[in-house]
């Protein structure tokens, strides 16, 4: 009865996880219907990426902590079953990532077989990972804070008391640490307003250039502020006592993210074609790709710029939902 009890206790990391996954939910649902896609895809992306990307996390942190740590796992405890009942801890970001991108990969092979079968056109694996990218980084950025509360993910001692304050520090155990779970949240945060204006902004870019970005701007976060851990509390390794595997992870994410960048970039200029990264609406037909591409036109994309003097973009506008409206009031 002990074991079932404690299998329920309340565990701040996992529901600042939980947090990360709803908001991101929701918020990913609104934003994909004003890109373009079907607000349903979101609902698919959670349920094959968030199965996979719990697991991803837990195996992830396994398989680096005896290789790292030469820890020793029963096969329960791998899957999170201890004396003291199941616990959601022991789980790596990166981990959860890669699990996450195999779920979406699976889905977009299930949405292969319904296109064949129906016709009706779906979303592809990169524009499932461009819509999900931005409240990746969203719900990494809240479930940081579950490392405050399990008091982990800080970075060297200061021993200045003028900066011994929060949110430069953080304390531990009466000792004073850089608070780098608020330093990655932070940036995070100013990560997902990025990634964001990538996706929905007036400027678009190619099928997986938000994905693209992100393991760019990650990874070169993830890079730095892990230099700058405290070597005391425990870091999973590749190599151990050397390399820490997120920084082996993140260099892979960045090479990889501006390999692709540039792939498309020579692609383009091979074909003598627009290079489709950040473009207008109005210039999209130079770069060859299809305009399902580019998704969604906004309002004023779809503007005609008129001389000094004459109606305002507001002006237009109003005047187009007017039109629209009008026919149904005369139908009346």
């Amino acid at each position: 009865m002990t074991n079932f009890l404690a299998a329920f206790s309340f565990n701040w990391y996992g529901f600042l996880i939980a947090m990360g996954i709803m908001v991101g939910t929701i918020g990913a649902y609104f934003i994909a219907k004003k890109r373009g896609y079907n607000g349903e895809v979101v609902f698919d992306i959670v349920i094959w990426a968030v199965p996979f990307a719990i697991v991803g996390a837990r195996l992830y942190y396994v398989i680096f902590d005896v290789i790292g740590a030469g820890a020793k796992y029963t096969f329960l405890q791998v899957f999170g079953f201890t004396e003291d009942g199941f616990k959601l801890e022991g789980l790596a970001i990166y981990g959860g990532v890669l699990g996450a991108i195999l779920g979406v990969y699976l889905n977009s092979l299930m949405y292969k077989r319904k296109e064949k079968k129906t016709g009706v056109k779906k979303e592809t694996f990169l524009q499932m990972c461009d819509i999900g990218s931005p409240f990746l980084i969203l719900g990494q950025a809240i479930g940081r804070w579950g490392n405050f509360a399990n008091a982990e993910v800080y970075g060297q001692p200061i021993v200045n008391p003028a900066y011994q304050f929060f949110p430069l520090g953080v304390e531990i155990n009466g000792m004073w640490y850089q608070a780098l779970f608020f330093y990655e949240s932070v940036l995070n945060l100013i990560g997902f307003f990025i990634l964001l204006w990538f996706l929905l902004g007036r400027r678009r870019s190619f099928p997986g250039f938000v994905f693209a970005s992100y393991g760019i701007y990650y990874g070169i976060v993830r890079i730095i502020l892990e230099a700058f851990r405290d070597k005391e509390q425990f870091i999973l390794y590749m190599i151990p006592n050397v390399l820490p595997v997120s920084q082996f992870v993140s260099a892979i994410a960045i090479i990889l993210g501006i390999a692709g960048i540039i792939y498309i970039w020579k692609k383009a200029d091979k074909n003598d074609k627009k290079v489709p990264i950040l473009v207008h609406y109005d210039d999209w037909e130079q770069t060859g790709l299809p305009e399902e591409y580019y998704g969604k036109p906004l309002a004023i994309d779809e503007y005609e710029y008129v001389e000094e003097g004459e109606e305002s973009v507001e002006e237009y506008l109003q005047k187009k939902t007017e039109d629209k409206e009008k026919p149904d009031q005369d139908s009346k």
